[in-house]
């Protein structure tokens, strides 16, 4: 008896081969090597083709909520140093200059083109809370719609980051 994909010949006990549809794993299995090589071919294309997509779809996620994270970051960092600046009154000695200010420092620490010309940049002075706390605060405020129109599109969708708002305020002296 022999097995060959596909085809399994046996002779029964009249002399006769007879054809069988399938061959059993293990009849398969004590063919020879070639035999066993030549029934997984293109089975390792295939299990590329299913990991790699995973594994193509992770790498891309973790690099987009990486990327996201340092943006909020860099806003953040950018509307408290903003804020800092209009409460001390050095350099913002106005409101106007306090919110160029906040812009000039989003687009060079969480990059270019993150805080668009059509996104708000507000700053109040004066405030008499922030975060629980009572007094009197200089706080701004920006928010930014890149996630949702930038390269980060296929990473807001899922976290609802199609506008992102941070916030900073710092006492009054």
């Amino acid at each position: 008896a022999y097995a060959v994909l596909g085809q399994f010949r046996r002779r029964d006990g009249h002399g006769v081969h007879h054809r069988s549809a399938t061959v059993s794993p293990v009849r398969l299995l004590r063919g020879t090597p070639s035999r066993r090589m030549a029934a997984r071919r293109g089975a390792t294309t295939l299990e590329f083709a299913m990991v790699g997509t995973v594994l193509v779809i992770v790498t891309l996620s973790v690099f987009g909520a990486g990327m996201a994270l340092w943006v909020i970051t860099g806003l953040q960092s950018a509307v408290g140093s903003a804020a800092r600046c209009g409460a001390i009154g050095t350099d913002c000695a106005t409101i106007a200059q306090t919110n160029t200010f906040a812009r000039t420092l989003a687009s060079s620490r969480a990059g270019s083109g993150v805080v668009a010309t059509t996104d708000a940049v507000s700053s109040v002075s004066g405030v008499t809370t922030c975060n629980g706390f009572t007094g009197k605060f200089y706080t701004v405020s920006i928010s930014s719609s890149w996630f949702a129109s930038g390269a980060l599109a296929f990473v807001a969708a899922p976290f609802n980051l199609s506008t992102i708002t941070v916030s900073s305020c710092f006492p009054m002296p």
